[in-house]
């Protein structure tokens, strides 16, 4: 999931009920979904998931960059 769109994100800034009932159940669906697809049970999804109290960061990680012609192709 792009880090631009986790439910932990609106979580961790929801500021009514509504909003943090409606990314809760965002949440539970994606891990129904990610259980369903690496037959994992959904508590062991919810395990490996970002902790939504924690501050949400973007993650960079290059590993390579190609630079060719003034363009740059970065790779992980």
């Amino acid at each position: 999931m792009p880090s631009g769109c986790r439910p932990s994100t609106g979580l961790a800034y929801a500021k009514d009920k509504y909003d943090t009932e409606r990314y809760e159940e965002v949440q539970l669906i994606a891990r129904q979904m990610l259980s369903r697809r690496y037959t994992l049970p959904i508590k062991r999804i919810a395990e490996l998931s970002p902790d939504a109290r924690a501050h949400p960061t973007p993650r960079v990680d290059v590993r390579g960059a190609v630079i060719e012609n003034d363009q740059i192709l970065l790779g992980h």
